[in-house]
């Protein structure tokens, strides 16, 4: 689980049986909560880590397109930073 300061908000991640696959997330900011899948981007289009948050229904707790464009961007490989549009996450 990741989170924002002072609990905003806070991200989920499950991962598939498979390592790489992705899997599921729950994205939580304020009172919206909003599910569905995460990816891996690939091809890789920087140097930076990056997925995709694929959600499922509607509801949006960020303002970006059906799908979330997330980063890791900084931290450890055993606790990285997080970031998706306007959101710092830190590993918990």
């Amino acid at each position: 689980m990741w989170t924002a300061p002072k609990g905003a908000a806070s991200l989920t991640l499950t991962e598939q049986t498979a390592t790489g696959q992705g899997g599921r997330y729950t994205l939580r900011v304020g009172t919206c909560t909003e599910q569905g899948r995460w990816v891996f981007d690939y091809p890789q289009m920087s140097t930076s880590v990056q997925m995709w948050l694929h959600r499922e229904g509607e509801l949006s707790c960020v303002p970006t397109a059906p799908a979330t464009w997330v980063r890791i961007v900084g931290g450890t490989r055993a606790a990285p930073v997080i970031a998706l549009p306007g959101l710092l996450l830190t590993k918990q």
